[in-house]
């Protein structure tokens, strides 16, 4: 009985730290949101050149991710743009409300994850082609792109974590739906945990904003 109870105790800890390091990404990859833009409405033959030269007006532009259809090999409308730094990323979205990229007028704001989802209580030997097979086997297939969150100190593991994004919200919400069945495990004894990334946020600053300086305690 007392060793069931240990077990028991080694359990909850190992989910509390589990929790804590799932915290800890959604938090970094948040902060890493900030250096970027979203821009929509772009001319299907626009190039990452023709973005490149328009965005590079405010700021040092260190990635462009622009959104391709595999069957056309044109672009589907919309990219991600991440600049050096949080601040030239905020000027591009006052300095650049209306820009013209390959001569089409666009729209821009701050990148949000409202289209990705956070996965949890994922096999950790698993590699990213595995998850994305898994995830077919269950009707999700129409992944715009999946991150399988490494294990920096064990090469070649993950952390059991991984971010989807799709190219639209209701695709999101689809595969939300689909994944929250008990039926969802990937390689492990659990059930899946999924949630939308935009709302898997830090109690000690979204939650506690909201309550007031009442209370500090930590949910």
């Amino acid at each position: 009985m007392e060793g069931e109870g240990k077990e028991e105790e080694v359990g909850e800890e190992q989910e509390s730290e589990e929790e804590d390091d799932e915290q800890q990404v959604a938090k970094e990859r948040r902060k890493r949101k900030e250096f970027e833009v979203f821009v929509g409405g772009l001319d299907k033959d626009a190039a990452e050149e023709d973005l490149r030269k328009v965005f590079s007006e405010v700021g040092e532009v260190v990635e462009i991710r622009l959104m391709m259809n595999a069957q056309t090999q044109k672009n589907k409308g919309f990219a991600f743009i991440r600049y050096a730094t949080v601040e030239q990323a905020k000027r591009a979205c006052t300095e650049l409300k209306n820009p013209q990229v390959n001569g089409k007028v666009c729209g821009i704001s701050p990148s949000q994850d409202n289209d990705t989802l956070f996965l949890g209580n994922i096999c950790k030997t698993w590699t990213k082609e595995a998850l994305r097979e898994k995830l077919k086997s269950f009707s999700i297939d129409n992944i715009e792109d999946l991150t399988l969150v490494e294990d920096p100190e064990n090469e070649g593991m993950n952390r059991g974590i991984a971010f989807i994004e799709f190219s639209a919200r209701s695709d999101a919400m689809n595969a939300y739906k689909r994944l929250q069945k008990r039926d969802v495990v990937l390689g492990t004894d659990r059930t899946a945990k999924v949630s939308f990334a935009e709302t898997f946020v830090d109690p000690d600053e979204e939650v506690m904003a909201q309550i007031g300086a009442g209370s500090h305690s930590k949910l």
